[in-house]
């Protein structure tokens, strides 16, 4: 793998940069999420069973909680997100409008 100098970037082009990285992680994960489901699809199938029969489903399942939320959407009050998980769509345009994580806090 090449090496690349960041130092030679500016606080504005490494943003830029690290936007297109996360764009191209969630892209990759994805197109990796897509082929390993129908990798499983065929496999089930290979044995004339559904996912489901050999996963079983569990009605019980209980979601975990994320905790209390960490960053407000300052457009949308009602739109929060604690920091855990999936960045929502709201949050990833802040930042690349320019915000800063501590400007979307909550207080």
């Amino acid at each position: 793998m090449t090496e690349i100098d960041l130092s030679e970037f500016s606080v504005a082009e490494l943003r830029k940069l690290s936007q297109r990285v996360e764009k191209e992680l969630e892209r990759r994960q994805t197109k990796e999420r897509r082929e390993v489901a129908v990798r499983i699809r065929e496999l089930a199938s290979s044995v004339g069973m559904s996912v489901e029969e050999i996963v079983g489903t569990d009605k019980e399942v209980k979601t975990k909680s994320l905790g209390q939320p960490k960053y407000r959407n300052p457009d949308n009050p009602k739109q929060t997100w604690t920091g855990k998980g999936k960045r929502p769509a709201w949050y990833k345009k802040a930042i690349e409008e320019g915000k800063t994580p501590e400007e979307l806090e909550i207080s």
